[in-house]
């Protein structure tokens, strides 16, 4: 993200934030209605089309507007077959083990449930689908430390100004791992503004509702990306509004950082670990050690220089030298003891000690130009 323009925007929703929650505009009411909606749904409740009912109710226009009524369609559709609503909502807010792909089909599927249920019982009706956006929010009002609510305009428009280029799509090609990352960004920034805190908490010591405690700021973040749009934050901002083509170009190198972060990583664990493999054979190596070769049997250690080693076999006049890791790690020295058992297990790893260091530089510098795609 562009950290200037985000902070831009931080200090003009302070400037604005009086007339933001003005008792005409009151877009603390989020926090309210996040609160009530909690106190409502109770999955376990005998009458689930009552408790839906309440829980709509509480959730303002979160959810629902005059033109679409997705979250009332689901009151509508528990009247006729509540355990089959009851159901959806279950299988929906199981548990993935914060498995942001498992949860995408979960959010498919709840959506092809509903337009089972609406075929049934309202077919044709344009206002009773349920989508993306709304089935986000069942999920952001169950669980909202670990889900972020959406409206598509709105988090475009923040996308494009703070540069957060990478394309979560639409529809059944929604990435929602994509949105949930833009806005972990901005909730991490959020958390690192001191003045936009103190600015934020004020609402709870000056409104007489109820109001969600928000711990992890996830109310918060939608708020920023919401007031942006509908509160003219960007005032004052330029900023383009980039092309397909540059949010293609910029989610491949986005991809070929991710590669070459692994491939990085893979080679500093690799020679890390070929590290603590040298340390542990030479602890217990020194001049006057056994060690058998496949050939010539047991010699004695005459000297050991860097990662080479001198051995004197009693049918031979001068001492042999090798390379010790690669040699143990080929099988043509052994050291006669428990730590063969280390040799053998990472057998290719000593093989390629010669390479190695090489890799890992190479694949440093490799990453290096990509690092801001991470």
């Amino acid at each position: 993200m562009n950290k200037m323009r985000l902070n831009q925007l931080f200090s003009n929703y302070i400037e604005k934030f009086e007339y933001i929650n003005n008792p005409d505009n009151n877009e603390t009411y989020k926090w309210a209605a996040v609160e009530q909606y909690r106190e409502s749904f109770n999955l376990e409740a005998p009458d689930l089309p009552g408790m839906l009912y309440e829980a709509w109710k509480a959730s303002e226009n979160l959810i629902d507007s005059a033109n679409q009524q997705p979250f009332y369609a689901l009151v509508s559709y528990a009247k006729e077959e509540p355990e089959t609503v009851r159901k959806m909502f279950r299988d929906l807010f199981a548990d993935d083990g914060g498995n942001l792909a498992e949860r995408q089909e979960k959010i498919i599927a709840f959506i092809q449930s509903s337009e089972e249920l609406k075929a049934k019982y309202a077919p044709g009706s344009w206002r009773y689908t349920n989508d993306q956006r709304s089935v986000m929010a069942y999920l952001f009002f169950h669980d909202p430390e670990h889900n972020y609510l959406y409206k598509a305009t709105q988090a475009h428009e923040f996308a494009d100004c703070v540069e957060f280029l990478d394309d979560w799509g639409a529809g059944a090609n929604f990435k929602l791992d994509v949105y949930y990352r833009m806005c972990d960004e901005l909730v991490a920034a959020i958390k690192d503004s001191p003045a936009l805190l103190q600015t934020h908490m004020s609402r709870y010591e000056e409104n007489a509702d109820q109001l969600y405690e928000d711990p992890a700021h996830h109310v918060l973040a939608f708020d920023m990306i919401y007031s942006s749009q509908v509160y003219n934050l960007y005032d004052g901002i330029q900023y383009d509004h980039p092309k397909g083509t540059e949010k293609k170009l910029h989610r491949e190198r986005m991809e070929k950082a991710a590669a070459l972060k692994e491939s990085y990583e893979q080679a500093r664990a690799d020679f890390e670990c070929l590290e603590e493999i040298r340390a542990v054979i030479l602890s217990h190596l020194q001049a006057g050690s056994n060690i058998i070769h496949k050939v010539y049997g047991t010699g004695t250690i005459v000297s050991m220089e860097g990662q080479a080693i001198s051995i004197q076999f009693p049918a031979q006049a001068e001492p042999k030298k090798f390379m010790l890791l690669p040699s143990l790690g080929s099988g043509f020295l052994k050291l006669g003891t428990e730590d063969d058992l280390l040799v053998q297990s990472n057998a290719k790893l000593l093989q390629m000690e010669g390479s190695l260091e090489r890799r890992l530089k190479s694949a440093e510098a490799a990453l290096e130009p990509y690092q801001q795609y991470l």
